[in-house]
């Protein structure tokens, strides 16, 4: 007697199948996926396109505020009063320097959670199609993820060179305020923070925070980084399971920390900000019952941002100096009046160090008056404003 399997059910099998093989994840996992319950499946996602593995690659500090012994803080307070002082030194004399920036999930590459991300919708869809036909398939899981923008959040490598005199705001990063490195002692969590050299005056700092739920604009943390914009997040997971309080999903700031060198000079040589969020929830503050999420929610490393200042040029350069030789000369006027008739294209620091007569532009004007500074028929010229 023969024995007839479906089509449809081989279908299945092999996709189920394939599932195991891509991924070799526990069949809990996809069990998540597979549940039809969109929350589930889509913290299980994450969980998979977030994490290489179930351990934690970080140290747990407080999130209450530490009591500090007076010595103590006035220890902190001089530590921060010099960092702040040095960092803020990038802001006034404003030297040129690279900047990199690496923001996105952690230990994942790029490619290959993408291909993960295609398989795991690929497959899931098809398994929903299955048992549920496709106009009644519960799997949407492109929407899903793409509604919470995910692909931005995987790791890409950005570099910039700051040319020297330009606005240096974005270098130690608090929106709107003129000098951002503002760190309090208090704010400061470990101890020996500076390493002093044995040969020189040079020094480096690693200064870490204590951890962080959710900080806002006015915590120690806005002080040192650009902070993690979790509004899309909480969104989407609104969105899919809207009877759930978003005050029990939380946003854990863990290896949060600022470090630099600075040379026997003062000068900084290079600058790096880190931070990782990590997802984690509080079941004491329902009485929902989320026991089936907590493996797929707690610890997820969801974003990490590192960016690096480095390879600064603390040498002024001169105003005047419009094609940044080192010197003013008459290829410099050259350059002006190629600007001035649209022959060259306007960089960021042209006006910064080309307008002469200060009029907010680039003219014949400040060629004329470059060329006379070149041939020593007048003096070097002075920014607008500036004391002679």
């Amino acid at each position: 007697m023969k024995t007839h399997i479906k089509k449809p059910l081989v279908a299945f099998l092999a996709a189920l199948l394939s599932v195991c093989l891509a991924f070799n994840a526990s069949a809990a996992g996809f069990m998540d996926i597979l549940s039809g319950d969109p929350l589930r499946a889509f913290f299980a996602i994450l969980n998979m396109i977030t994490t290489d593995n179930d351990g934690k690659d970080y140290v747990e500090r407080p999130l209450v505020q530490v009591e500090y012994t007076d010595a103590e803080l006035q220890q902190r307070n001089a530590i921060a009063a010099l960092i702040n002082q040095d960092l803020n030194r990038i802001k006034s004399e404003k030297p040129s320097f690279e900047k990199v920036v690496q923001r996105g999930l952690p230990g994942t590459d790029k490619d290959q959670a993408l291909g993960i991300m295609d398989q795991i919708s690929s497959i899931a869809g098809s398994i929903g199609a299955l048992l549920w036909g496709n106009d009644k398939n519960p799997f949407d899981i492109n929407t899903m993820l793409s509604s919470l923008g995910i692909t931005e959040f995987f790791s890409d490598i950005g570099t910039s060179e700051h040319l020297s005199g330009v606005n240096c705001d974005d270098v130690v990063s608090v929106s709107g305020a003129d000098y951002v490195s503002a760190l309090e002692g208090k704010d400061i969590y470990n101890d020996n923070p500076i390493t002093k050299s044995r040969y020189d005056d040079s020094y480096t700092f690693r200064i870490y925070l204590q951890d962080a739920i959710n900080p806002d604009e006015n915590s120690a943390h806005a002080k040192v980084f650009d902070l993690f914009t979790d509004v899309k997040l909480y969104q989407t997971i609104a969105s899919l399971a809207p009877e759930i309080d978003m005050d029990i999903l939380k946003i854990r700031y863990v290896d949060c920390y600022l470090e630099g060198r600075v040379d026997e000079d003062g000068n900084v040589v290079e600058y790096t900000t880190h931070y990782k969020c990590i997802l984690q929830i509080d079941t004491t503050e329902t009485g929902y019952d989320l026991s089936q999420y907590i493996d797929s929610i707690n610890n997820t490393e969801i974003y990490e941002s590192e960016v690096t200042y480095r390879d600064f040029n603390w040498t002024p350069r001169q105003f005047g100096d419009l094609n940044n030789d080192g010197r003013i000369s008459s290829a410099d006027a050259r350059y002006a009046l190629q600007l001035a008739i649209g022959l060259e294209k306007l960089q960021e620091d042209s006006i910064l160090f080309g307008d002469l007569n200060g009029d907010g532009k680039i003219t014949s004007s400040d060629a004329r008056s470059l060329l006379r500074v070149a041939t020593r028929l007048d003096p070097a010229p002075q920014r607008p404003g500036e004391a002679v």
